[in-house]
C-alpha cells in the first residue's frame, strides 16, 4: 500500500453508465458497466494523452467527489465509485495519477518512448543574407 494514497488503481471499483442519443430516432441507449481506475486510466490516456488537462480534471473529480459526468460530442459517460470509502483528497489523486503516469511511461518501450512522448521545439528561422 502507497503512503500517497490508501489504494491502487486497479483496486478501485468503477460503475459506468454511457449514454447514447440517437437524435434521428429520438431515443437514448444506456448501458451500466463495472470496471476499475486501472483500465478507465489506459482508456483516458489512449485517446486523450499523458498531458491532457482534462484527464487531470476527471480524475481528481471523481476520487474527490466519488462521481462526475463526462459530455461527449456523441454520447455522455457518468462515472461513480463503486465504494465511496475510496474518496480521497486532491493532492492523494494528483500522485495517485502522477505515479500511474511515469509506471506507464517507463513499461512502454524503455528511454526511446518516453522521450517520444515530450513536447519538443522547433524554431524555423531564414538564412542570413
Amino acid at each position: 500500500m502507497n503512503k500517497a494514497y490508501p489504494k491502487p488503481p486497479q483496486s478501485i471499483d468503477v460503475l459506468v453508465v454511457t449514454q447514447t442519443d440517437d437524435s434521428d430516432l429520438a431515443v437514448g441507449h444506456k448501458e451500466k458497466s463495472r470496471t476499475n481506475l486501472l483500465d478507465l486510466l489506459d482508456k483516458w490516456l489512449l485517446h486523450m494523452g499523458y498531458s491532457s488537462a482534462y484527464i487531470k480534471g476527471v480524475v481528481c473529480q471523481l476520487l474527490t467527489s466519488g462521481k462526475i459526468q463526462v459530455v461527449f460530442k456523441n454520447h455522455t459517460e457518468r462515472f461513480e465509485l463503486a465504494d465511496y470509502a475510496d474518496v480521497i483528497t486532491s493532492p492523494q489523486a494528483m500522485k495517485l495519477l502522477e505515479d500511474y503516469v511515469n509506471n506507464h511511461r517507463g513499461a512502454d518501450a524503455g528511454p526511446v518512448a518516453s522521450r517520444a512522448l515530450a513536447t519538443h521545439r522547433i524554431v524555423f528561422q531564414p538564412p542570413k543574407p
